[in-house]
């Protein structure tokens, strides 16, 4: 009951919270008899969420990768009947990997993820591979790669709503858009964007910077260039 708790705190940005929630589950580890499939089930879990709280609020990338480690283990031998947390564990080290510069590492472990999400179509967070599989090839200079893979990406998230959650996927494609020779449908989505965040007063602050700085490489390979110093 504890990790359902965790999962809105993350997905909110409590992490102060969070944090309370990862304290207990750690307190609470060498009592665990982790011998037991639900358990391993259930710290796997945790190791995910943990991981991806050490990455992105302390930058801790070593913290990051050996929790995401911890979680792979504890469920080996269960890799079939789990396979969505051990897709979802793999995708995540290779971004983890991929952003602390190691891009080699990162593209050899995607595959393993690959091999998931083509033998279980029924994956609610594709999504998630898609995106990062994207962003690495994009890292890799593999424009063609980063195209399809947003391609794929829209295909599966295309249907949600612009918002906090959504908008990376759109700063992905405006960014390829741009390296790849269209600037212009870049330039339009992020002015689309940006109207349609401006509906939305908290997910506009957050994400009003990126936006603009997704206008601004866009407005400057058109040639705009007051426009792109604005």
């Amino acid at each position: 009951s504890n990790l359902q708790i965790l999962i809105p705190y993350f997905y909110n940005n409590d992490y102060k919270k969070v944090q309370s929630s990862v304290a207990w589950f750690k307190s609470i580890l060498p009592t665990v008899d982790l011998s037991q499939e639900n358990s391993k089930v259930i710290f796997a879990q945790f190791y995910l969420f943990s991981g991806q709280y050490n990455d992105f609020i302390h930058s801790d990338y070593e913290g990051a990768l050996s929790d995401y480690e911890s979680g792979l283990r504890l469920l080996r031998g269960l890799e079939e009947k789990k396979y969505a947390i051990v897709y979802t564990l793999y995708t995540v080290k290779a971004q983890t990997l991929f952003e602390h510069g190691q891009l080699q590492k990162a593209l050899d472990i995607l595959p393993e993820a690959e091999a998931i999400i083509k033998k279980h179509t029924d994956l609610p967070n594709a999504g998630l591979f898609y995106f990062v599989k994207a962003y690495v090839a994009l890292g890799a200079g593999d424009l063609k790669s980063a195209t399809d893979s947003v391609k794929d990406l829209l295909k599966v998230e295309g249907h949600f709503p612009k918002n906090v959650f959504s908008a990376p996927t759109y700063f992905l494609k405006a960014e390829i858009l741009t390296k790849s020779g269209g600037s212009q449908e870049s330039y339009k989505m992020m002015c689309d964007l940006l109207g349609t965040l401006s509906q939305q007063e908290e997910e506009h602050f957050q994400l009003r910077p990126i936006i603009l700085r997704e206008l601004s490489r866009a407005a400057l390979k058109l040639g705009k260039h007051k426009k792109s110093r604005e």
